[in-house]
């Protein structure tokens, strides 16, 4: 039995691919998004934020703001990649806070309607894509520069 395991794992594997490096991966281009999504579910209370890369990432970060000066940071972690290098899935679900001085989640219901931006990085931990959507001004000049996409 474990031979038939093995030979139909292995037969799965053409055989002209070979095998690649870390150090192949890291000399790719940045990853851009493919694919970018948000979601808001009153229901659940939670926002998920998820998108698809053409290349490995260093996750990437989600901004949500109302009003430039109460801004809220998210880390986004990769929950499955190519084992070549070539995609990325990024996914977050952030709950709604029952008291958001807690860090626990957001203070943005979905009726709040936050502006935010969903940033990726590169295996160098330099943003390599974002997009925005919302009101791109409210993240202030500097902000907005490194988010010119809307979503």
């Amino acid at each position: 039995m474990k031979g038939a395991s093995f030979w139909a794992l292995s037969g799965c594997v053409p055989a002209e691919l070979e095998p690649v490096t870390f150090t192949e991966v890291q000399a790719t281009r940045p990853p851009a998004f493919l694919e970018v999504g948000k979601a808001c579910d009153v229901d659940e209370s939670v926002w998920t934020f998820s998108a698809v890369t053409d290349a490995w990432t260093d996750g990437g970060w989600v901004l949500l703001t109302v009003d430039g000066i109460y801004l809220e940071k998210f880390r986004v972690d990769s929950v499955g990649a190519a084992r070549d290098g070539s995609a990325d899935q990024l996914q977050l679900q952030v709950p709604f806070a029952v008291d958001w001085r807690d860090d626990e989640g957001t203070a943005f219901a979905c009726a709040a309607a936050p502006s935010g931006q969903f940033q990726v990085l590169a295996l160098d931990g330099t943003q390599s894509d974002c997009r925005h959507w919302g009101d791109p001004s409210v993240f202030g000049e500097e902000l907005a520069t490194v988010c010119p996409e809307p979503l």
